[in-house]
């Protein structure tokens, strides 16, 4: 596995589509990552898969049959909301990109082009563990703050009793 990847053991993959699911398969191999890929092709399957095998990273068509893609990343991040998501599109369109954005999406990759999957992913799992790695030190700096505000409440307690 490449070290750029490493991390990344599971693979949500939601498409009704078997060319897009041996094309996606294809590059994950020629990346060098070696996850367990989870097929979804609806959504009850795609709803038990968030919940029962966290994926380290989701990648969605946004047009699947009986289920509209705004719907499949609300989905996503009520219950996942942490994980990088990406949806393949069939086209640009500004209406869906906007929606994207607004919903949080990490990326999208026109299903002509996935051969530059690979890089999507690479930009997605790097700001994924950015994101990681700055949450952990807000989460310190707040540690450290409670620390010295007890220090210092102590300290003018001890100093208060001195006089």
């Amino acid at each position: 596995m490449s070290n750029l990847f490493n991390g990344i053991q599971k693979i949500l993959l939601l498409t009704s589509s078997g060319k897009n699911q041996s094309f996606i398969e294809e590059c994950i191999v020629q990346a060098d990552i070696d996850p367990c890929l989870k097929l979804c092709n609806d959504k009850k399957s795609f709803q038990e898969a968030l919940i029962d095998n966290k994926p380290d990273i989701i990648i969605a068509d946004y047009h699947m049959p009986n289920i509209y893609g705004f719907e499949i990343l609300a989905t996503c991040r009520n219950i996942c909301p942490e994980i990088p998501f990406i949806f393949i599109l069939d086209q640009v369109d500004m209406r869906i990109i906007r929606e994207t954005v607004i919903a949080e999406a990490d990326a999208f990759v026109k299903r002509d082009k996935l051969s530059g999957l690979v890089h999507v992913l690479e930009k997605v799992w790097i700001n994924c563990q950015l994101r990681l790695t700055l949450k952990a030190q807000q989460n310190r700096i707040l540690e450290l703050k409670e620390k010295l505000t007890y220090i210092q409440k102590k300290y003018r307690l001890q100093s208060g009793s001195e006089n």
